[in-house]
């Protein structure tokens, strides 16, 4: 690590969830770094490393000399740049061409074995599945509706701890969300809202808990995926007609834009440049499609529900109230509930 500046140690040491002095000198930082990569330390990489960046260094361990990677790996390349394990990795136009630091192939050949990629690969399940459920949700109390809603899921205790070092390594290199700390709660956010607090204070005022999705349905409820529904496949098919240009970028900014916000605003939709609407027929067409999309797909302020899905809830609550209020109907003949002991005709029902 001779050749690697103070500030890029620095930047490693960080990542790996230590801020050392910026007084203390390069051979002292070295030290710092060369200890968290012993075989005691090593560990806390597998908060770190993903399953496809195990797989990297698994492969450069078995190569005689540096390997090239495919452009898709991109992120997983630079942070195993960034966490000095590689040198800078060399872009020859479609790849990478990465080697080991110096030194450091020795030290992650105790990292790569059976019990660690076990870990890493239950770790990326977890990470994987709340990347989908904060695209869904948005913002998420962690001690309690997150650890919750885990245990729901996967049917297994997860130490809170342990899950907020993973979520501070994890979920932040994968530039995902970050975590927000409030005087009692730490909430996850996602880095697609603009006014985090405007959603927290806008789902005070609402007495919901979070809609509960399988597995399933969260790889089908976040914003990406969304773009499959068939409310959007409708607009996507209406821009297709007005031969808009990249109408596939124009709906996934619809969904963001309807999911992040808790009112919808119409004219915003209107005022698309190149969106040429010819006469009111297909402006009310087009508007009723936009409406058709904000009342079905989840929003963040709503706890992950649709308005649609409130009306459904609205309408069981109805249904349950009349249904409770005809079982507690009280008979003429029956006794009077105020305790008399007459019937309830010739006591409070006289006059009813």
């Amino acid at each position: 690590m001779v050749n690697v500046t103070k500030n890029k140690i620095i930047k490693a040491l960080k990542y790996l969830g230590e801020y050392p002095k910026s007084s203390l000198r390069k051979d002292e930082l070295i030290e710092l770094l060369e200890d968290l990569y012993n075989e005691e330390n090593i560990v806390h990489l597998t908060y770190i490393i993903n399953y496809n960046m195990y797989s990297l260094l698994t492969e450069l361990m078995n190569a005689k000399g540096g390997i090239y990677v495919s452009i898709e790996k991109e992120d997983e390349v630079k942070l195993l740049s960034n966490i000095l394990i590689i040198v800078e990795p060399v872009k020859i136009e479609t790849k990478f061409y990465i080697r080991f630091e110096d030194g450091m192939k020795e030290k992650i050949k105790k990292f790569i074995n059976e019990e660690n990629e076990k870990i890493i690969k239950e770790n990326q399940k977890i990470v994987d599945l709340i990347i989908n459920i904060i695209e869904t949700y948005g913002i998420i109390q962690i001690e309690y509706e997150l650890a919750n809603m885990l245990y729901n899921l996967l049917n297994e205790d997860i130490d809170v701890e342990e899950l907020i070092e993973l979520l501070e390594y994890n979920i932040d290199l994968r530039r995902k969300a970050f975590i927000s700390e409030s005087k009692v709660d730490s909430f996850l956010i996602s880095n697609e809202i603009y006014d985090p607090q405007a959603i927290i204070d806008e789902r005070g005022k609402r007495n919901l808990d979070y809609k509960g999705y399988t597995i399933e349905e969260l790889k089908c409820k976040n914003r990406k995926a969304l773009i499959n529904c068939d409310e959007a496949k409708k607009i996507l098919s209406f821009l297709k007609k007005k031969k808009f240009e990249n109408p596939e970028k124009l709906v996934k900014t619809y969904i963001h834009d309807i999911m992040i916000s808790p009112e919808i605003n119409i004219q915003n939709f209107m005022n698309v440049k190149g969106l040429n609407i010819k006469d009111l027929n297909e402006a009310n067409e087009y508007v009723q499609l936009i409406i058709n999309l904000y009342n079905n797909i989840p929003h963040y302020d709503l706890y992950g529900y649709s308005p649609n899905d409130l009306m459904e809830l609205s309408k069981k609550e109805l249904e349950r109230e009349k249904e409770k209020n005809k079982k507690n109907k009280i008979g003429r003949n029956d006794l009077c509930p105020c305790g008399s002991g007459k019937k309830y005709k010739n006591c409070c029902g006289k006059n009813a």
